[in-house]
This record gives structure tokens, sequence and C-alpha cells, in this order.
């Protein structure tokens, strides 16, 4: 894809080049390649045209990437000034979920309210229909604020309801291995080695499902931090490759994770 969009480029086809930087973006993204697919996308962003629907699509897949690579801060910047061009609910639905995301990233939490209110609302707006991945992430951003606040059954209750509602569909696999990932990390919150396990494994299953390994080797680390909950010695040389995995993609924070991990085992 990038050596299309390069030739499309060269030959002053801009729109065409513009959707292949598209294309290489999605292809990076999903190969966990965030840095690579950054670039892509903003190659993107840059042959867009202000009012052209696919330039917000791309600014939201920008600062997704971006907060894969842990860049809260110029993923905020790119979120703000998407959300400033953004007249589509479904966008903006996508636009506020990822600043709610670097808001929390950051540590800036209680500024999150405004976003949050605007997410519930476009979100009953739009139920039942086209409201499915909007309802999954009211439900992320409801069990984030709730752990925040020290509600872990509140937290539990949201990631359930978005794992049960997202496991059904192909398309959606990822959010479910995402809230089974995070109900891991509640049960270890709680103490609960067995019950984590559980979460883990099922999450690692979907995240296999979808085919993105870094999910995969967070659930694994999950798995060895479980193991630890329940008293026993688990190998930290098992997150050897996931270790280089993280580093050689440009994933800082999960290799952080990686290597807290293998340390502690």
């Amino acid at each position: 894809f990038e050596a299309l969009a390069r030739e499309a480029a060269a030959g002053g086809e801009r729109a065409l080049a513009r959707d292949w930087w598209a294309n290489a973006g999605d292809a990076f993204r999903r190969d966990d390649r965030p840095a690579r697919a950054a670039r892509a996308l903003q190659a993107t962003l840059d042959l867009s045209e202000r009012g052209d629907p696919r330039r917000g699509l791309a600014g939201a897949a920008l600062a997704a990437v971006l907060i894969e690579a842990g860049e809260a801060v110029p993923a905020e910047i790119q979120v703000r000034e998407a959300l400033a061009e953004a007249r589509d609910p479904g966008l903006r639905i996508v636009l506020l979920d990822l600043l709610l995301g670097a808001l929390v990233m950051l540590g800036r939490a209680p500024e999150a309210r405004g976003p949050f209110a605007e997410l519930k609302g476009l979100v009953a707006a739009l139920s039942p229909a086209g409201g499915g991945l909007g309802r999954a992430a009211l439900g992320f951003r409801e069990a984030s604020f709730a752990r925040l606040s020290g509600d872990l059954d509140g937290s539990e209750r949201a990631l359930i309801e978005v794992e049960r509602a997202m496991s059904s569909r192909s398309e959606t696999v990822g959010a479910a291995a995402a809230a089974a990932a995070d109900l891991g990390e509640l049960a270890l919150a709680a103490g609960d080695g067995e019950a984590a396990a559980e979460h883990f494994e099922r999450a690692g299953r979907a995240w296999t499902a979808a085919g993105r390994r870094a999910g995969l080797y967070r659930c694994e680390a999950g798995l060895i931090r479980s193991a630890l909950a329940r008293g026993e010695t688990p190998l930290g040389r098992a997150l050897e490759e996931p270790v280089r995995f993280a580093h050689e993609r440009g994933m800082p924070l999960l290799e952080a994770e990686l290597r807290l991990t293998r340390g502690l085992a």
C-alpha cells in the first residue's frame, strides 16, 4: 500500500494517494505497528480536504494509534482538532471515546465530565439503530470511571455487559476481548487469581480470533500475574518474545507492562 500511495502521489493523483495511504494505515494498525500506521494516517490527513468525511475517519484512526503508542498528548490534540470539524454523530462518538481515553491516560479524568455527557447523549440518540459500538464505548468509559472512583462492582457490571454485547459478532470480537481482559484486571485488584486467569484466557482466545498479538501478549502477562496471585511461580522468560515484539513495534506502554511482569516472575 505504501508503494502504491507514493506512486500515485508522484503522478499527481492526490485522491488515489490518499486512499492508498488510508489502506496502509489500516493494515499497519491491524498488524500492531502503531508508528508506521501513524505516519500513513498523517499522510492521509495531509491529502484530505476539510469537510471530507474520510478526513474525520483518518483523524480518529490517527488518534487511536497514537494512544496505542503511548502518545496521549498528540492524541488529545488530534482528537480535539477532529471534533472541531466533525458533525456526524457516529464519528463524534468515536472521537469522544478517544478523547476520554487520552484524558484518563494523562491523569485528567475530572476534565472528562463534559465529553462523557455528550457521549451518553449521542449514544442514547442513536440507540438502538447504529448504536452498538457506541454503547460499547460508553460501557468501557463507565467501567473506567467507576474503577477510578473505587466502585469495582459497578465497573465489573459495565464490562460484563460490554463483553456480552460484543462477543456475538466477529467484527466486534476485539471489543469483547478488551472487556474480558479488563475483567481480569479487576479480579486481580480484588485478589482473585483464579477468576483473573479465567478472564485472561477468554480474552486471549478472542484476541487470537481478532489477529491482534499485542492484546494476546497483554493477556499472557495477565496470566503470569494471576499465577503469582495464586502463590505459584510462573516462568518470566515466557515473555521474552512478547517484550521483543513490543519493542520492535514501538509500543512502549505494552513493553513496560511486559517487562514489569517479567521482573515480578
